[in-house]
């Protein structure tokens, strides 16, 4: 007998009994308990290990497992050395803003690899708390990651993994582009605010050059890659035809990653979607941005925000704007250099242009004197 339980149906039950009481249930209730075990949940929410632990011991099958992230939930083994032997299939899976301990990470890999091979889609290990910096970390141990590559390996089926803020470190990442380059699924990777640098971008690059790469959503925010970073992914870039979306937002490439950017536009036509933001281009990059919107004919959203642009940028992206057939979507604001006469060409861009739709100028001054 095979029973599912929506999630509507389990969120109503824990209304009035709560969680804890729930799962509590389960276990003592002998008429529920003998049915649960071969149960399909589509959404199930934790909020302590002890839960987490419960849920994977008692459904067969959890279309989407979630922490809950208010408050901070810390994952630990408690009570024996590993968890229950689960047989759980997970669909999905989003410890987004998760602590969790180096056992705890290596008990969840093992049990990953081993049950939900053939039904994990997605990873979602983000921890986006800003307020649990490296230091404070080892205090409380809860330093454990998931051993990403070796889930990709086991895991045909994922086509979408974030690893943000997890401090990835280069050859750990160069493990998991590695495996990201042979997949056969991943659509989505996310590995914003890590350690790549410039050495562990190479990794990257190296998996998007195979003809048969998959990934179309690539996002590298805040990973200090530079320039010479910013120079070994656009050469990547350049014959790659899966990227439509490029977020390489905070990543210091300067001028020079700038003109690599012009590079790549000039002669990609699958990127829709680039993400440059607080780069410190300045006025040469956006002169160099201008030049690529001019021959660009893919590009519909572009945000070139924080990066120092002067009023001759503005100038010659607003000129290039007007010519441009794509651009649906730009965001040049908090360029404190843009002064009145940049930011009314750029306003007048966009009642010129037959494309732009949104301009936003956030912080820019606009003077019509």
């Amino acid at each position: 007998m095979f029973v599912h339980l929506d999630k509507y149906i389990l969120w109503h039950i824990s209304s009035w009994c709560g969680v804890q009481d729930l799962f509590q249930m389960m276990h003592t209730c002998s008429t529920f308990y003998n049915i649960v075990p071969t149960a399909c949940v589509s959404e199930l929410t934790f909020t302590s290990s002890i839960q987490f632990q419960r849920a994977v011991s008692t459904f067969r099958e959890i279309r989407v497992l979630r922490c809950d992230p208010y408050p901070v939930v810390m994952l630990d083994v408690y009570g024996s050395a590993s968890l229950p032997t689960p047989t759980t299939r997970i669909h999905q899976l989003c410890l987004a803003g998760c602590r969790m301990t180096h056992a705890f990470s290596s008990v969840l890999c093992d049990m990953l690899c081993t049950h939900s091979a053939e039904t994990l889609s997605r990873i979602d290990c983000s921890t986006r708390d800003r307020s649990w910096e490296v230091r404070t970390l080892p205090d409380w141990g809860y330093v454990g990651r998931l051993d990403t590559a070796r889930i990709l390996a086991s895991c045909p089926l994922v086509t979408s993994i974030n690893m943000g803020y997890n401090h990835i470190g280069p050859l750990d990442a160069m493990q998991v582009f590695r495996e990201v380059g042979s997949h056969p699924s991943v659509t989505q990777l996310d590995m914003s605010v890590n350690h790549i640098g410039s050495y562990g971008i190479h990794g990257l690059a190296n998996a998007l050059r195979p003809t048969n790469t998959r990934v179309m959503h690539v996002n590298v925010y805040g990973n200090h890659i530079g320039p010479d970073g910013c120079r070994v992914l656009v050469d990547a870039l350049q014959t790659n035809t899966s990227v439509t979306h490029l977020h390489i937002g905070c990543n210091g490439i300067l001028p020079e990653g700038a003109r690599c950017i012009y590079e790549v536009l000039s002669t990609n036509m699958t990127l829709t979607y680039l993400d440059m933001s607080c780069n410190r281009i300045g006025p040469d990059g956006g002169t160099s941005i201008a030049r690529a919107l001019q021959t660009n004919r893919s590009l519909t959203y572009l945000n070139i925000s924080m990066n120092g642009i002067t009023d001759a940028g503005a100038t010659s992206i607003a000129e290039a704007l007007r010519h441009n057939m794509t651009i649906t979507h730009l965001y040049i604001g908090t360029n404190t250099m843009v002064t009145g006469q940049g930011a009314l060409q750029l306003t007048m861009a966009l009642e010129q242009s037959k494309t732009l739709v949104h301009l936003d100028m956030c912080t820019v001054p606009i003077r019509t004197q």
